[in-house]
């Protein structure tokens, strides 16, 4: 897909994030998502405020952004990227219009917490 129509699926790209990390709220004590998105940021976080943890599902479309990432820190520090754990990532050029990819971040994603990262 390109910057353009990724950009355009906003909608659809929220949806089915909700659907594939529904678990979050369900298994792991999540609250619902913050919709953070921005002009070429689609960002959903969901905090645990058992844990601190903040999970951060984003794709970024812009033409010098790299694509779609899940990553997890705590909700507590800033977003550097040093203080981030990255568990998923998909290239945009690497990315299908159907998001085929998210229900493989979500098992990757439920694997890391499960494990107790």
């Amino acid at each position: 897909m390109n910057e353009h129509s990724i950009a355009s699926s906003g909608h659809e790209f929220k949806a089915q994030v909700m659907e594939h990390f529904a678990f979050l709220q369900k298994e792991f004590g999540f609250e619902p998502a913050l919709d953070e998105s921005s002009a070429y940021t689609h960002r959903l976080t969901f905090r645990n405020p058992h844990s601190d943890q903040l999970v951060e599902v984003l794709n970024e479309f812009h033409g010098v952004d790299y694509g779609f990432e899940v990553n997890i820190h705590l909700a507590s520090s800033s977003r550097l990227l040093d203080q981030r754990n990255m568990v998923y990532y998909r290239l945009k050029e690497e990315q299908d219009g159907e998001f085929s990819y998210l229900a493989e971040a979500a098992e990757t994603l439920r694997s890391v917490l499960q494990d107790g990262v």
